[in-house]
């Protein structure tokens, strides 16, 4: 294994029968399983020698998660033993968020998926739609380290621990958007390029996560549909909308490596329809949340990157990329902002770091 398993439990005490840890360490640690257990936080600690290595990744430590759903929950008191799982998808691909997916995905191997009372294989989405929130309690250095976002908010862990001593450190913060930035082996990196009219050529982006071995979900390229997806930056804010008539005289595309995709085999993805004025030149298009809700977007954000997959001749996936939205307006514009982080992480991973911007072509 590249990636450490989560080991899921049906109680706190259990959980803590698991890992090694000092005084300090497990008073946070008990503080944050039992404000946000069951639900979606996977905690990280030094596994006692009972787990197998595997299980680990051959770190040492391992993430345990309580979780909420009525079903794991009976499971794991069936079981009566930890259970070790990753998500139920092909490595890298997008995750599931239904028993349609995890059949779609592992339906030709020799599996039993477990679907509450239903008879068929259904399509009915997920609560949450992300991942659960992996941290690291570090009592040596009073600190709580955030490998990655997800259902349990930043702000909310934040406040938690908020009168303890301890503080709250990510391990890295959103990936950055430029190619260019992203620290690699040390090779010298291919900048991003721009031809006459400032489109930008994509770049191979490449990066390393500093604790990416003590935590699932840090690969750059993770979540990813089996289409080749990039992150649409500077045209929707900075550039102003098309008119009809610009849109009866000339046709689009992106460039990708050195070639161009043209809008009309494009699928977008938009949040809060920053991109809806492109909507009648791409081949197909789906808004997150029109309303601009975040806990929305991340219950549509899997499912809809599913969806491109099965749009009949699309070439590339656009997604609208979140921290360019950020940048242009205040955080009360959306709803639930606290989670806008975690939603922007997975359109990145899911884009492989890739950023494309939109050249016009006149058709005259």
């Amino acid at each position: 294994l590249t990636d450490p398993l989560i080991v899921h439990v049906a109680t706190q005490a259990e959980a803590l029968s698991l890992l090694e840890m000092d005084t300090e360490a497990k008073s946070v640690y008990e503080l944050l399983a039992s404000t946000f257990w069951p639900g979606p936080l996977t905690l990280v600690g030094r596994a006692i020698p009972a787990i197998p290595l595997v299980v680990t990744a051959g770190t040492g430590f391992v993430g345990i998660r309580c979780p909420k759903h009525d079903l794991a929950r009976a499971l794991l008191a069936k079981a009566r033993v930890p259970v070790a799982a990753p998500s139920a998808n092909r490595f890298g691909h997008v995750s599931p968020t239904t028993a349609r997916h995890v059949y779609e995905d592992l339906g030709t191997h020799s599996i039993a998926i477990i679907d509450g009372e239903s008879e068929a294989v259904t399509s009915v989405n997920c609560s949450v739609g992300i991942e659960s929130t992996v941290a690291k309690v570090d009592g040596e250095a009073k600190k709580v380290i955030l490998f990655r976002r997800g259902g349990v908010s930043e702000v909310a862990i934040r406040n938690i621990l908020s009168g303890t001593g301890f503080r709250l450190e990510a391990a890295s913060k959103h990936v950055p958007h430029d190619p260019s930035t992203i620290p690699g082996d040390g090779k010298k990196k291919k900048r991003a390029r721009h031809d006459e009219d400032n489109t930008a050529l994509e770049a191979p982006a490449e990066a390393v996560a500093e604790h990416g071995e003590q935590a699932p979900g840090q690969c750059l390229t993770h979540y990813a549909p089996d289409v080749p997806t990039s992150l649409l930056r500077g045209f929707s804010l900075s550039s102003p909308s098309p008119t009809e008539q610009e849109t009866s005289r000339t046709t689009g595309g992106v460039y990708v490596e050195t070639c161009v995709v043209p809008l009309s085999l494009c699928v977008v993805v938009d949040f809060a329809g920053n991109l809806a004025p492109w909507k009648s030149r791409v081949l197909d298009y789906r808004d997150l949340s029109p309303d601009g809700d975040v806990s929305e977007a991340a219950h549509n954000l899997f499912n809809t990157l599913r969806w491109t997959e099965g749009v009949a001749g699309v070439r590339h996936v656009l997604l609208v990329d979140l921290c360019e939205v950020e940048a242009s307006q205040t955080c009360t514009a959306f709803k639930n902002y606290e989670h806008f982080g975690a939603v922007a992480d997975r359109m990145f991973r899911a884009a492989s770091g890739r950023c494309v911007s939109i050249s016009q072509f006149s058709s005259e």
